[in-house]
């Protein structure tokens, strides 16, 4: 599943099936090697998923995609229509009205033109929108003020069930010594540039630090500008293409989450940060931004801290906090963390399919 809204469908899509709701999964098919689609479907056998072959001309997949959606949907036999995804919202502003829920996890949101039209008819055709984050809703309701929306909730999004420590301890702390990670995509959104930007200040304090960053690196060549330009070579190691395990791995070998997101100008916003929970799930306290959907992750004070993303005294003195208090912090994150998994969730959406 490629990116955190084809993880959250996914992953709600398994919850509900073990709650013996019958699941069909209409999605993109895409397969990096032959045979790897056939192989996730037979490890599925739980849901029934339909895959939609990614064409050279786009808008070919588009069109199978509306045209097994229309199928799906004029069945009327369902509990409930679950649209996720930009392209998903799109589609429930034209398909036959069923009880419908639409998920928002906030990059949609801005758009213009046919896209904001098409939009804006699958919100209002929505019997319940969800919200992955109090800030993403509030981002909802501003720039869509005039479109009444009947019903709407926040459900943060979850994490899975299986992602545990594993009894494997974290690496002993060294006071002068933290290694800081990030995962996600390397982009102006998820904070990797401000962390750098920070990294200077830091190396006053801790003159040892590590800075770890996972992902797809899509503006990994702008980010090393950069890290030339204060000479942090030494300070950041960046990771591409590994396995969950050798994520999992690399996370317990690390000390503190950073996810410093900006809210970029064209409208694009971190709409909650499954990341951050994932890696306080195995003890790790993180800082993220004040201003953003991490807020709703990562509870100030207890599981990690809060900052202005801009200001590097207070991510610094954010940092000190919690390296002064580590234990707690790191035993708070997985308390939080534990709460946050799906099985939990799933409960929060079982009420609104069973409230339709």
């Amino acid at each position: 599943m490629p990116g955190g809204i084809g993880n959250h469908a996914f992953l709600l899509a398994k919850e509900l099936a073990v709650l013996n709701y019958r699941v069909t999964v209409l999605t993109e098919q895409r397969e990096e090697s032959p045979g790897e689609w056939k192989k996730f479907v037979r490890s599925n056998e739980d849901l029934t998923i339909i895959g939609v072959k990614r064409q050279f001309i786009r808008f070919i997949t588009y069109f199978q995609r509306i045209l097994n959606t229309y199928k799906l949907t004029r069945q009327r036999r369902w509990h409930a229509v679950i649209y996720s995804g930009k392209f998903s919202v799109w589609l429930n502003g034209i398909m036959p009205r069923t009880k419908s829920i639409v998920v928002i996890h906030g990059s949609e949101i801005r758009q213009v033109g046919l896209s904001r039209i098409l939009f804006s008819l699958g919100l209002k055709n929505a019997s319940h929108v969800v919200c992955v984050s109090d800030f993403t809703r509030k981002q909802l309701t501003v720039q869509y003020a005039n479109l009444k929306i009947e019903t709407i909730s926040t459900i943060n999004n979850g994490i899975r069930n299986d992602w545990i420590a594993e009894k494997i301890e974290p690496t002993c702390l060294k006071v002068d010594d933290p290694r800081l990670i990030t995962v996600g995509g390397i982009h102006q959104r998820k904070g990797q540039f401000n962390v750098v930007q920070a990294l200077p200040r830091f190396l006053e304090v801790f003159p040892n630090i590590k800075y770890h960053i996972v992902g797809l690196p899509v503006e990994k060549t702008r980010l090393l500008e950069l890290i030339s330009k204060y000479q942090l070579d030494r300070h950041v190691v960046f990771h591409h293409g590994l396995t969950d395990r050798e994520v999992h791995d690399l996370l317990m070998r690390s000390h503190i989450f950073m996810i410093l997101s900006n809210h970029l100008e064209n409208g694009d916003f971190e709409g909650f940060g499954i990341a951050a929970v994932e890696a306080m799930a195995l003890g790790l306290p993180a800082i993220g931004t004040r201003n953003s959907g991490v807020a709703d992750a990562i509870q100030d004070g207890f599981s990690g801290k809060l900052v202005d993303a801009d200001n590097e005294e207070e991510v610094v003195n954010a940092l000190r906090t919690i390296l002064d208090d580590y234990a707690r912090y790191s035993a708070n994150a997985k308390e939080a963390a534990e709460n946050a998994r799906w099985k939990h969730k799933v409960k929060d959406y079982q009420h609104l399919i069973d409230q339709l």
